[in-house]
């Protein structure tokens, strides 16, 4: 499967509220390969030390669904975009 962005009404310190997100699958046994989330506000400039792992959810099949947020909630001020890089 592809990794899908979405935006998730997520509970943090007892308030929610709506977070991109991007959840992906992948393989246990390709450890050869990082898995990095990066977030943009203007799809220029990347940062790859800002995403909030939400859970993993492994199998049994030796694959593992990860779901990662951004930092900060939505808001209709500012735009958040946020992509998956996979390097080896």
């Amino acid at each position: 499967r592809l990794p899908s962005g979405a935006t998730e009404l997520i509970e943090i310190d007892g308030l929610a509220d709506r977070y991109l997100t991007l959840t992906f699958r992948r393989n246990l046994a390709a450890s050869e390969l990082t898995f990095t989330v990066e977030l943009s506000g203007d799809l220029t400039g990347w940062n790859s030390n800002t995403a909030i792992p939400v859970s993993t959810t492994d199998h049994g099949d030796g694959t593992a669904t990860e779901v990662w947020r951004a930092p900060l909630p939505l808001n209709s001020d500012s735009s958040q975009f946020v992509r998956l890089r996979v390097t080896n």
